[in-house]
């Protein structure tokens, strides 16, 4: 039986991580890493602090989190503790910041391991 590949997705283990997870509106985001390595979040409530929490992390995982500001007003974010070096938002309207993450080999912190993205650019 041939292998099946599916375009954009990580093999984790046994498991195959979607490429792109698409997170709903929410100031307090859920980020479940079990839906893919690719997490992205569009702040669309201008002037919203966003408390973001993150769920199934594989140690060793990388995870690209894409976050895209509203056109009026926009938001921060506040970063939970098991997050270390995370960027600091950019607060130009419609911009699209991008960064990404490693979990730490405990599996319950995720690291910053390069530098960020800002573009004007559409997700």
């Amino acid at each position: 039986e041939a292998d099946t590949i599916i375009p954009n997705s990580l093999e984790v283990g046994t498991r195959i991580v979607p490429g792109l997870n698409s997170v709903a509106f929410s100031t307090t985001p859920a980020f479940d890493l079990s839906k893919g390595n690719i997490q992205q979040f569009s702040c669309t409530t201008a002037g919203s602090t966003i408390s973001p929490t993150f769920t199934n992390l594989t140690r060793g995982e990388l995870m690209t989190l894409i976050f895209v500001q509203n056109s009026t007003t926009a938001c921060t974010v506040s970063w939970p503790s098991n997050v270390h070096g995370a960027m600091i938002v950019s607060a130009t309207l419609s911009g699209v910041n991008t960064q990404q993450f490693m979990v730490s080999n405990a599996g319950t912190d995720l690291y910053a391991v390069g530098p960020t993205g800002m573009t004007g650019g559409k997700p």
